[in-house]
């Protein structure tokens, strides 16, 4: 962010030598290494035949790559791994994206962010530094339908339509 600001860092020679540069640099490193990390600890598990998940539960998407890898070994740990990334920081930035609308139109609406606000004062009672739980969540009725309403606003993730080639009966 602070790039966007700087216009002397626009220039890549200059980027290269500042402390943003490099405190990008050794962020990065610590997540690829924390990625990989997991990534070795499941491989493990996996190959040595435990299950740390029912025999009826589904399995992770991690687990799902990381068999593919053992069967095909042209899918290699590094694409593992930048498929993980991937669904790491999509998650991350179209919730903060979703977050962000919810809170732009709640105060445009500060009628709806009342009835929030109330709701959420009924649920925690004044002690606001309590755990959540999922009875919390599950009374959460009007938040829900204010989020469901903002995502229908304001789609995150474009849908992409299909067609059909023919005709066919709902």
């Amino acid at each position: 962010m602070e790039r966007l600001n700087k216009p002397w860092l626009w220039w890549n020679v200059a980027y290269s030598l500042s402390h943003q540069n490099r405190n990008f640099k050794t962020t990065a490193l610590q997540i690829n290494q924390f990625v990989r990390e997991v990534i070795q600890e499941r491989k493990k598990v996996l190959c040595s035949g435990e299950q740390s998940n029912g025999p009826n539960c589904a399995k992770a998407f991690l687990d799902l790559l990381i068999k593919h890898h053992i069967e095909d070994k042209s899918f290699t740990e590094k694409d593992i791994n930048e498929e993980v990334n991937t669904f790491l920081f999509a998650g991350h930035e179209t919730t903060a994206i979703g977050m962000t609308y919810v809170l732009y139109l709640l105060g445009l609406h500060p009628d709806i962010q009342e009835k929030v606000a109330r709701e959420l004062d009924s649920i925690f009672m004044g002690d606001t530094e309590r755990e959540i739980t999922r009875e919390d969540i599950s009374a959460m009725k009007y938040l829900e339908c204010v989020i469901k309403e903002c995502q229908r606003l304001y789609t995150i993730v474009p849908i992409y339509g299909r067609r059909i080639e023919e005709d066919m009966s709902i």
